[in-house]
């Protein structure tokens, strides 16, 4: 749903109105008192000394009824007319029933939405099950009717959610949708793009909630509506799935709990094994008790994993989620890999580990490793038995657009080196982190062209006066990943107090340096000559992220020239000059465009530069100018993460036709 809010609020005002005229934005009205409160309000405007008025009252199921109307167009654009009527009158009562809930009324909007192809005798059935005031039973009733339209796996997905997910906390999509994989809830033959497809549905149909967005408007974190969660509740119970199982919160949240029965008998054999009251056992018997509930549940966990008990029923654990605890160390890990081996999710991230121990290898089943965030720099040898391994996420490279302010600051960040054999990961998707340098074998760089399932990668040149030969190495393995590599992230680590480490792609290297033609992604950072020869062969990419490769001018109309570029994020450093041009036909598929860089000071639209431009996000303390930004017709949304003056742009931008939204942050804040 892409209208602008002037595109929803122009419809609600009336054609006769007056040059001195007001409008008057209301909370939604749910009590008499509410409404007797703007008849008052309405008077006083009516009798007005000054100025004769008119009062409109739009109601707010108004505005609801005519975007479902809008919605139900679309669906049935090729039926008879008598249906449309009937569906959109069906829709109304619907809207009527559930007046009095937002959230209902945000979630039955958002399904149709998402799928506008409902039938009369589908949406009458629902219809005959809400009530007048039914707040609650209508709520269960509109997830109910979603919930039951969903295919079988995906409905195991929404209910997995219930476990795993405290009340009110996100999730990251992609650590949701891994373990969702890893619990076998999707079992087809891609499981991760249909488990991403479930994703998307899901929060389609309203069920999941999104919160974090990424540059793209793709969902990046998600939380579960109160109402979601207790229709869920009630579904989990009748499925013997979920809280039912009687672990402690903390500890359900971060293993599997599929076959929970058996799994609280061992947790309780466990607390009898180790002869203790452990956290979770006094917070499950004492749950007032301050002392206790002041600890910090993740050491309880380091506790609980370094005295378990071997146990065949172990292996019904398919997923370990350690983020962010503490204590844990060689001899905890050694534990896990030695008694719970069976495991296909294993997450350390954020932990406090240095060290991997050997027995790693025991985990053959293995499909997601994350040690990102943790000072683990490299991989046992052994590791080469991981052969189901699909996922290798480890380093630090975060981003965040406070970093980028006038001093060019960047915060740390972290690699492993190449683990050795890496030709050997037959199944691996997707490598983040690891290191390039001049003790890189030229062997296992060969390595990545083997692996003919990579979808993403992300390496680190450590800068030597060998760099060239490395790219140039590293370029042509990556050539052969030609029509699976889709994401790509390249960067130059700079040497603290030396001028930025450079490299540079030759314009006389042979035909194996061409770039894979699949990459639809693109991240560089640093200065890599020659960079833009090579881009000007990838015909897919439609996500470029630019960080220190100091472009000029004439390299900015060459990027524009890219015929399926939809996304460009410039950060620190990206470009010399303080104002950027986005000329005449170019970038004519661009609908997002993110600045990060403080050295831009002004943008400047030329007549149909950028004509699909949707949203511009802009962080920088030196903002001065938008210019021509009223020829982008397309324009949607304009955020602005800046503590400068912005009077002289935003008076710019109310010329605009479309009058887009504009969104202001102050300091440090952009969940982008």
């Amino acid at each position: 749903m892409r209208t602008t809010r002037h595109g929803l609020t122009t419809p609600a005002l009336p054609d006769d109105y007056p040059d001195h005229s007001a409008i008057i934005v209301t909370p939604v009205i749910r009590q008499s008192i509410q409404f007797h409160g703007w008849c008052i309000a309405s008077w006083l405007f009516v009798h007005n000394s000054l100025y004769h008025y008119k009062v409109h009252f739009y109601p707010h199921f108004e505005a609801v009824a005519a975007k479902a109307n809008e919605l139900l167009l679309l669906g049935a654009s090729h039926g008879r007319r008598r249906d449309r009527d009937d569906l959109q009158l069906t829709v109304r009562e619907i809207l009527k029933k559930c007046r009095r809930d937002s959230s209902t009324t945000r979630m039955f909007i958002r399904a149709l939405d998402a799928n506008p192809h409902w039938s009369n005798a589908e949406l009458l059935a629902l219809l005959d099950q809400l009530r007048d005031f039914g707040k609650a039973s209508n709520a269960r009733h509109i997830i109910g009717f979603f919930y039951n339209h969903l295919p079988t796996q995906y409905k195991s997905c929404l209910l997995y959610l219930l476990s795993i997910l405290p009340p009110g906390s996100k999730i990251r999509r992609t650590s949701l949708v891994r373990r969702w994989v890893a619990e076998n809830l999707i079992s087809t033959r891609h499981p991760f793009t249909e488990a991403n497809r479930c994703f998307d549905v899901l929060v389609r149909q309203g069920l999941v909630l999104p919160c974090d967005m990424g540059p793209e408007e793709r969902v990046k974190t998600c939380k579960v509506d109160p109402h979601v969660v207790s229709f869920i509740a009630n579904m989990a119970l009748q499925e013997n799935v979920g809280r039912s199982t009687g672990l402690p919160p903390d500890l359900a949240s971060r293993l599997s709990i599929r076959d929970g029965i058996q799994l609280q008998q061992l947790y309780d054999k466990t607390l009898r094994y180790t002869g203790s009251q452990t956290c979770w056992s006094w917070r499950v018997r004492n749950h007032t008790s301050p002392a206790m509930d002041s600890r910090d549940p993740s050491v309880c966990m380091a506790k609980f994993l370094n005295s378990l008990p071997a146990s065949p029923q172990w292996g019904l654990v398919k997923v370990l989620d350690l983020e962010g605890c503490s204590g844990l160390n060689k001899h905890i890990i050694r534990n896990i890999c030695n008694k719970i081996f069976q495991l296909k999710y294993l997450s350390l991230r954020k932990t406090d580990v240095i060290q991997l121990p050997s027995e790693i290898s025991k985990l053959q089943d293995m499909e997601t490793f994350d040690i990102r965030g943790t000072k683990v720099r490299s991989l046992s040898t052994k590791m080469i038995a991981l052969q189901r391994l699909v996922h290798l996420l480890a380093g630090h490279t975060g981003h965040h657009p406070s970093r980028y302010k006038a001093s060019g600051s960047s915060e740390p960040f972290s690699t492993i080196q190449m683990p050795s054999g890496i030709g050997s990961f037959g199944s691996i998707q997707v490598l983040s982190s690891v290191e390039v340098s001049q003790t890189t074998d030229v062997k296992e760089l060969d390595g990545l062209g083997q692996l003919l399932h990579l979808r993403k990668l992300s390496v680190v040149i450590i800068p030597c006066k060998e760099a060239n030969n490395i790219l140039s190495h590293f370029l042509r393995a990556i050539a052969k990943l030609d029509g699976c590599l889709s994401s790509l992230s390249v960067h130059l680590q700079p040497v603290e107090g030396q001028q930025d480490a450079d490299a540079e792609i030759k314009a006389g290297d042979d035909a194996t340096i061409s770039p894979p033609s699949s990459l639809e992604s693109l991240t560089i950072n640093g200065n890599i000559k020659g960079i833009l020869t090579w881009l000007k062969e990838l015909h897919q990419l439609s996500k470029l992220t630019l960080t220190r490769t100091a472009l000029k001018d004439t390299d900015i109309e060459f990027l524009g020239k890219l015929a399926s570029l939809r996304c460009i994020i410039l950060r620190h450093e990206s470009y010399t000059q303080p104002s950027i041009y986005l000329k005449k036909k170019e970038f004519h598929k661009l609908e997002f465009l993110v600045i990060e860089d403080s050295c831009i000071s002004d943008i400047h639209f030329e007549h149909h530069g950028a004509s699909k431009l949707r949203k511009i996000v802009w962080t920088s303390d030196s903002i001065k100018g938008l210019y021509g930004i009223q020829q982008v017709h397309s324009l949607e949304e304009i955020e602005f993460n800046s503590q400068c003056d912005l009077r002289a742009v935003k008076e710019a931008i109310s010329a605009h036709p479309n009058h887009p939204i504009i969104l202001k942050h102050n300091g440090e804040t952009n969940s982008l």
